[in-house]
């Protein structure tokens, strides 16, 4: 490894890497990154800064690429087989500084958490792997566009804070389970010409927004919503089976999937459109609403005996409507203004230190609130419904 400093107002360190290969990303600091693919050459990091350049620290640690652990907004590495790329900035004081990050890597990477601006190049994900995650933190964002397919076993994609996925593809194609979740304000956009999976799970927590702009297929979609999130599936595509839970006043707008069977419930305000052709089972509590579009599904849900001076809140509609994704803006190639302090946790992987985090207890906690939502669910609805002649 080498350093090499430029003596200028603005200042520049380099960490020539060698001839490894890594597998994975860990962006740990604040400013703008961009990755670049070059097998040819030896992976390097290049920091320009001016005034935080002695706060950043790039090293190659063994990580594991399954186990994350969140804390206060980010990820603390898990000792594992993998080796990735861990870049920091930690400063004893609270610092404001410019910082610019350029990464070249070697081989496609499978896995990319960050908290920067990043730029993700042509050919720097592994679009073929078995498994390709992208987690974007607090006011991070990953932009990455190809004109190949992705064509992966396990995609997921993951936003943590006010952070931003855009993902665009010619075709992505998943061939066991796709994950999408937007925690907090967070937003993801994934634009592909078609998206195949068999499973295909979207969830918003807090305010986050999900966009799917694409002819998709699967043979399951579950669309989750807790708090005052959005879900958007358009403008075409089909399922078998589609599943909607609303917590809050979200919004699930599936009127674009086709499906065979829809089972939609509805806790508080929260609305949901699908497109449902054969049963449409649902319950909705409070002001929730279903909108079925298009088709009349053949069998819809019937008056409830607890409820009998009114059944689940499910009407027709003509409108199919829903949200359409904002393209983030490619952020300019020069250094961003920014602020970085001290920390009292290591983000390196040789901490030795367990911690939990706030993600893990916020999961808890809606993993509970679901669980009381769905039996409430299943002690005053019963499977009656009615067939349309």
């Amino acid at each position: 490894m080498t350093d090499t400093f430029v003596s200028t107002a603005t200042t520049t360190r380099t960490w020539d890497l060698g001839n490894m290969s890594l597998e994975g990303l860990f962006l740990h600091l604040p400013g703008r990154v961009f990755v670049n693919y070059n097998a040819s050459a030896n992976t390097s990091v290049r920091v320009t800064s001016d005034g935080l350049l002695d706060s950043v620290h790039a090293e190659v640690v063994n990580h594991s690429l399954d186990s994350m652990r969140i804390l206060d907004g980010y990820v603390v590495p898990q000792r594992g087989n993998h080796s990735v790329l861990n870049l920091t900035a930690n400063s004893p004081v609270k610092t404001t500084g410019t910082l610019l990050v350029h990464v070249v890597v070697n081989k496609p990477v499978a896995v990319v958490t960050s908290l920067a601006e990043t730029v993700l190049g042509t050919d720097t994900l592994a679009t073929k792997a078995s498994k390709l995650r992208l987690l974007a933190y607090s006011s991070g964002s990953l932009q990455f566009s190809t004109d190949t397919d992705i064509d992966v076993n396990e995609l997921e994609l993951a936003t943590f804070g006010s952070g931003a996925i855009d993902m665009r593809a010619s075709h992505i194609s998943v061939a066991s389970r796709w994950t999408i979740s937007a925690y907090s304000s967070g937003a993801i956009g994934v634009v592909a010409g078609t998206a195949v999976t068999p499973v295909l799970a979207a969830s918003s927590y807090g305010s986050g927004s999900i966009f799917l702009e694409a002819a998709t297929v699967a043979k399951e979609v579950s669309s989750d919503t807790y708090s005052s999130g959005s879900i958007n599936y358009y403008p075409s595509g089909s399922c078998d089976d589609s599943r909607v839970q609303i917590f809050g006043n979200g919004q699930v707008n599936a009127g674009s999937l086709i499906c065979t069977d829809t089972t939609a419930n509805i806790i508080s305000s929260g609305n949901a459109t699908i497109q449902a052709t054969r049963t449409l089972r649902a319950t909705t509590f409070a002001k929730g609403s279903v909108l079925y579009f298009n088709h009349t599904p053949t069998e819809l849900p019937q008056q409830s005996k607890l409820f009998q001076s009114k059944g689940p809140n499910v009407h027709p509609t003509n409108a199919n409507t829903y949200a359409t994704w904002a393209p983030l803006p490619l952020p300019p190639n020069a250094p961003i203004v920014v602020e970085i302090g001290p920390r009292s946790w290591s983000l390196t992987a040789s901490s030795k230190t367990n911690l939990g985090g706030f993600g893990e207890l916020a999961i808890a906690g809606l993993a509970l609130l679901l669980l009381v939502a769905v039996l409430v669910v299943k002690r005053t609805t019963g499977e009656r419904y009615q067939r349309i002649k």
